[in-house]
């Protein structure tokens, strides 16, 4: 039998035990405690997608009508609440809910990841650099995690965005309202410091497309009729570029411009009904292709084809074209064709009006196959092929759907 002292003394080392492992248990740096909870948060997330929920309004009847048409089911999801609007981020659906909460699912499966809520409206597409999202809202700057959602950093703008953010490691470009380019430096910013502009650029309007840089210069459409090649790190222009760091148009360039590293082509849409291309190193026009009617948005690349919609009647009627990359030439086109949907295995998957998409053999042009989803209100073009070959859609109620090429 087990003496009374010993008993106690047992009982004594237990507890100091027990309270020791409690103390080390609360100790962690918050640095790993914010880790495990958004670990937590995330498997909670995953977990919630097999529990019974109500659908959004149709979901059952949507699913039907996609299993009646040639593209497969890879994934789908309901969410309780109304969808503003939806983006792919790299290997993400974000989703900008009515209530202004940002959704991400991975867009490989539809799993969720996480829940940001914003809080207000967001003004432009989220940009993705290394693992940090960008988003704009209400002039305010706010930074997440792209693993977890978790707030980085946010910050007030002393200026009124005009454009969606450009960013690199050292700086985030972005237009604003006041004619003015500005040049953000990421660390100062980040610290919250309040000189965190390292240079600004005047221009004669303002830049509606995304800037765009490549190995260290800055390509920048302009409301003013006139595309700006920047030196990104000091904020001057490129003599050796176009007309003294400017090619001129003959209308308003509100759309995002494109590029490409190899060959070094950007290429420039207008509201003068022309879509550009220009040698990213001299600035000087190879093409220009007469679309008639304007170009408001920007210009998709997929191997020797450039696709570009020309906006025609103020926007009641559009026509979706395939032009020749080397010599500007036009392969084919659509009428009524309104953005490129996704590249399918075999052909290339185009949205036309009322909500139906087609199937288009990419180098003839002829449609193979058409497909109506009708009810469906968002579509994200993807040119991604690294998880396949993925087309995303969705209803205002929250029905979300992935779908590919059989």
């Amino acid at each position: 039998m087990v003496s009374k002292k010993r008993f106690l003394t047992n009982l004594t080392s237990l507890l100091c035990f027990f309270l020791f492992v409690s103390a080390c248990e609360n100790v962690h740096p918050p640095k790993e405690a914010i880790e495990r909870e958004n670990k937590t948060k995330v498997k909670q997330a995953k977990a919630s997608k097999q529990v019974t929920k109500q659908l959004a309004p149709n979901h059952l009847e949507l699913r039907e009508k996609v299993k009646q048409t040639s593209l497969v089911e890879r994934w789908h999801y309901s969410l309780e609440e109304s969808i503003r609007h939806m983006y792919m981020v790299g290997d993400l659906l974000l989703i900008e809910t009515e209530n202004q909460k940002l959704i991400a699912l991975d867009r490989r499966d539809g799993m969720p990841q996480w829940v940001y809520h914003i809080g207000t409206p967001i003004d432009f597409p989220p940009t993705l650099h290394e693992e940090s999202i960008y988003i704009l809202s209400l002039s305010k700057l706010h930074v997440v995690a792209k693993s977890t959602g978790g707030l980085l950093f946010s910050q007030e703008l002393n200026f009124v965005p005009s454009s969606a953010v450009c960013a690199t490691d050292k700086h985030l470009f972005v237009g604003s309202l006041d004619n003015f380019l500005y040049a953000l430096n990421l660390k100062d910013i980040k610290d919250l410091k309040k000189g965190y502009r390292d240079w600004r650029y005047r221009m004669g309007g303002y830049a509606q497309g995304t800037p765009l840089e490549l190995e260290g210069n800055l390509y920048t459409p302009n409301t003013d009729g006139l595309v700006y090649a920047i030196n990104a790190n000091q904020g001057s222009s490129l003599k050796n570029w176009g007309d003294n760091g400017k090619f001129s148009t003959l209308g308003e360039n509100v759309a995002s411009i494109v590029g490409t590293a190899t060959p070094p082509v950007v290429y420039v849409g207008s509201r003068d009904y022309n879509l550009y291309s220009l040698d990213r190193i001299s600035g000087f026009l190879n093409w220009k292709f007469e679309s008639g009617g304007e170009i408001t948005r920007a210009a998709n690349v997929i191997g020797s084809s450039v696709y570009a919609v020309s906006d025609r009647n103020l926007g009641k009627s559009t026509v979706f074209y395939a032009i020749d990359n080397e010599n500007g030439n036009e392969k084919w086109s659509l009428v009524d064709g309104r953005q490129l949907y996704f590249q399918g295995k075999y052909n290339l998957w185009v949205i036309m009006k009322d909500s139906k998409v087609v199937a288009v053999n990419p180098e003839s042009g002829t449609i193979t196959d058409t497909c109506d989803f009708s009810g469906l209100d968002h579509f994200v073009t993807n040119l991604s092929d690294d998880h396949g070959f993925i087309g995303y859609m969705a209803t205002s109620e929250g029905s979300i759907f992935a779908v590919e090429e059989k």
